[in-house]
């Protein structure tokens, strides 16, 4: 099958360049395309590190129907009002010839009830969780005739064969989150006295993007890490490292990894390395997105005290609540397939 991957910033890049690596590994044609009508939300850096081919097209701006001709599928993470004015266009949805349009998540959804009226007339939709599922089934019925299923590309397992080799201690930032000075400062306090703690070890701090990058966004980061640790930390430790690397290169070393709201975790997770997520930062209660995520893993097992951190003691996931998330590589991109094969017939 053909599927297009469009992504305009940071997020939508992000997935696009996973789902990318997913498709291919199932032998189908997935084609990421840079819409060029956002390039001032990224930077050359940030693309090249997700997609070291750079985009397989740069579009001339935003995508048009006759770009969708020839595609099987259209499968984004991000609703956008451009898709969500297109398909509630029936001349256009009627259309025998157009490709089916899928929607994911951008990572961990902590509004569902928004996410779901925003994709309610995509033809596919997946949801990040078999709860949300359920909510999707009892909220819009009138949607249920096209395809509504769990899954993410984020939340897939890995081959549990793999040897994990990596010793790093990998810190997760979010751009928005811990939101306040105090907080993000305290977090810092947190990596420097694990650094100090543990001398024969990495400790790296993972950054969303550097902060040149990433000033358009929606989600502005205010208190950046590095601007921290320049002004309030001049006697870093040694084995502390700021990194910019991808996600896949900063998992590839990682011996545990620590994170308050990232969507990183997910991935953390399945592949296997253990992980800690920690909300009890100063301030969390200014901070929308703790609270959401204190709800979303709370049947984890994977919410840790701050003497869990600072002891190194991470827990493993409780199993129920992976298999209400996660699944398997190979099921979730079958189910992807039979969705859109579904999908064109019905339109024949």
């Amino acid at each position: 099958m053909k599927y297009l991957l469009p992504f305009y910033d940071d997020s939508t890049l992000i997935f696009a360049s996973v789902m990318q690596d997913l498709l291919r590994a199932s032998g189908h044609e997935a084609t990421t395309v840079l819409e060029n009508g956002a390039m001032g939300l990224l930077s050359e850096r940030q693309v090249f590190s997700h997609l070291p081919q750079g985009p397989d097209v740069t579009s001339e701006g935003y995508l048009t129907e006759n770009d969708y001709r020839g595609v099987d599928a259209v499968v984004v993470c991000k609703s956008t009002r451009a898709f969500r004015d297109l398909l509630s266009n029936e001349i256009f949805k009627q259309q025998q010839r157009r490709p089916a349009f899928v929607a994911f998540q951008p990572g961990l959804e902590f509004t569902p009830e928004k996410g779901m009226r925003n994709r309610k007339n995509f033809d596919i939709v997946f949801l990040n969780t078999a709860e949300h599922l359920a909510m999707f089934d009892r909220d819009f019925p009138s949607a249920r005739w096209r395809h509504a299923a769990f899954g993410h590309p984020y939340f897939v397992m890995q081959d549990a064969a793999l040897t994990r080799t990596g010793s790093d201690i990998v810190f997760f930032a979010q751009a928005i989150s811990p939101a306040t000075f105090e907080s993000r400062r305290f977090i810092l306090d947190i990596l420097c006295t694990l650094a100090e703690a543990n001398p024969d070890r990495k400790v790296v701090l993972k950054l969303r993007h550097l902060r040149t990058e990433n000033v358009a966004h929606a989600h502005r980061e205010l208190f950046d890490y590095q601007t921290l640790l320049e002004d309030h930390f001049p006697h870093m430790p040694s084995n502390l490292h700021l990194s910019s690397a991808s996600l896949s290169e900063a998992v590839a070393t990682a011996g545990l990894c620590i994170t308050c709201t990232s969507s990183a975790a997910m991935e953390t997770i399945a592949r296997g390395i253990p992980t800690m997520i920690y909300l009890d930062y100063p301030e969390y209660y200014l901070d929308p997105l703790a609270s959401a995520m204190r709800v979303e893993c709370a049947e984890s097992g994977l919410i840790a005290s701050l003497p869990q951190v600072l002891h190194l003691a991470p827990r493993p996931p409780r199993r129920d609540w992976l298999q209400s998330r996660f699944r398997e590589k190979s099921e979730l991109v079958a189910d992807l397939d039979a969705a859109v094969t579904a999908f064109h017939q019905r339109l024949v």
